[in-house]
């Protein structure tokens, strides 16, 4: 397995050698163009130091150097160790180095008794004028075996390499630089909501790693995102079935209630009317006493249908909404009980979601339907209140109350509780006798996936 840092590394070093090669052939270069400077100039700076430093010089020039300085008349006046025969003292320059004015700046190269010599020319002050022979060296000659051999195959190994180098590194990055270009596309394509996005990359190297570990969390998520799905419609099915409860339970209340009420009163009536015309003939003020009493029965017998009626109008909801419903509601009670009601609404509940205005309207209307019927209250509070989190309906009253956990008082309070709980809300009822009845539905207000604070203002 060849990880990314070994990848990285090998062109580095690839890298690295055809710099070190380049900056060689280049350090050659300057060799061969410099070798005749080492050789001629170095020399003539040596000479020029005789006349302060004799000794000096005497002991930097060696056998294979010699060393000539010739006065403006062109005598020799100091010659090194080793020097020539024909260069004595007291001897002119051309006798001993013919055509000594013609050598170059840079010197020439003679053969002198079968000898190659450099000799160099380096004017000083007043006329005087240094001259420097000096044998070949194994760094002069080496030098020249490099410009001349070494130099032309260098230069051939780079252009050959070059391109070698050039074709290793880019058959390194590029791969790497592809399985990211897959990864990252994978990974914009599985953040914008394709959930089957994959990168699909085996490699064995930190990459590979990488997008075996990609694809597996894309994998999980995926998987917690299906799970999530088949809960919510889960929960939806839920929320039917506990609105289908509630429905179904309407329905029971609605039947008791008609056969409690009105078929009751309706009954009454029919007693009561099946003989008046009997008791008039024979006691008409008796007679009239009961067509009072009937007209009372009648009119209660409407009261309860007008209420039955008002249970079958949720739509006042929905054209005015839950505040103004709320208040129709309490005033209505209020005239047909003549019981004192308050109501206190804490916040303006007109962005709340129309399944929950609904649920918190029937909660009410179920319960001040219980306080005229069991309660005998002389007062209720109402109380409507919202956080960032939850809205609260509490209705409570001073009535008789009763024991909660009694198989006998039903009160409608299945109906209430499956209607919240449809809502993922929760209700609680608290009471005992002679302590009054606390009705409490509390719902959370994000049921819609809507903001809080844009819900409670």
């Amino acid at each position: 397995m060849r990880s990314i840092r070994s990848k990285l590394l090998f062109v580095a070093v690839t890298t690295t050698m055809l710099t070190v090669a380049i900056i060689s052939t280049l350090l050659l270069v300057v060799i061969r163009l410099d070798r005749e400077w080492y050789g001629g100039e170095v020399e003539a700076v040596i000479l020029a130091w005789q006349q302060r430093a004799p000794e000096f010089t005497l002991n930097l020039i060696g056998s294979n150097q010699r060393g000539y300085i010739a006065d403006g008349s062109g005598r020799i006046v100091f010659a090194s160790g080793g020097a020539d025969a024909a260069c004595a003292l007291g001897t002119l320059v051309s006798a001993c180095m013919p055509d000594e004015a013609a050598i170059p700046d840079n010197g020439r190269t003679i053969v002198r008794d079968g000898t190659v010599w450099h000799e160099f020319r380096q004017p000083l002050r007043d006329g005087v004028i240094a001259y420097a022979q000096v044998q070949p060296d194994i760094f002069r000659g080496l030098a020249n075996d490099v410009g001349e051999t070494i130099l032309p195959l260098a230069l051939v190994a780079i252009l050959g390499a070059l391109p070698l180098a050039l074709i290793l590194s880019i058959a390194t990055v590029r791969p790497l630089a592809q399985q990211l270009q897959r990864i990252s596309a994978a990974s914009r394509r599985f953040a914008s909501g394709d959930l089957d996005a994959r990168t699909n990359e085996r490699g064995q190297d930190e990459i590979g790693e990488l997008s075996q570990q990609f694809d597996t969390m894309a994998t999980t998520i995926s998987g917690q995102v299906h799970d999530l799905r088949a809960l919510v419609a889960q929960n939806s099915a839920l929320a039917l079935s506990a609105e289908a409860s509630a429905r179904v339970a309407e329905r029971a209340i609605l039947s008791r209630d008609l056969h409690d009420t009105v078929a009751q009163h309706l009954f009454s009536l029919a007693m009561g009317t099946a003989d008046l015309a009997a008791l008039i003939r024979r006691d008409p003020e008796q007679a009239a006493q009961q067509a009072q009493q009937l007209a009372a029965i009648a009119s209660d017998a409407q009261a309860e249908l007008r209420e039955v009626l008002t249970w079958l109008r949720p739509n006042r909801v929905v054209e005015r909404g839950l505040t103004e419903a709320l208040n129709e509601l309490v005033n209505a009670w209020r005239e047909r009980t003549h019981g004192q009601i308050q109501l206190d609404v804490t916040f303006a509940p007109a962005p709340l979601p129309l399944l929950i205005e609904s649920v918190l309207f029937r909660v009410c209307q179920e319960a001040l339907a219980n306080i005229s019927r069991h309660a005998a209250a002389r007062s209720v509070a109402i109380k409507l209140t919202c956080d960032a989190r939850e809205v609260v309906l509490d209705v409570r009253d001073d009535g008789r109350g009763f024991d909660p956990s009694a198989p006998a008082h039903g009160f409608g309070l299945i109906g209430m509780s499956e209607r919240v709980r449809a809502v993922r809300g929760v209700l609680q009822v608290t009471s005992r006798p002679g302590a009054g009845t606390v009705v409490r539905a509390t719902i959370p207000v994000t049921i819609d996936h809507e903001e809080p604070e844009q819900l409670c203002q």
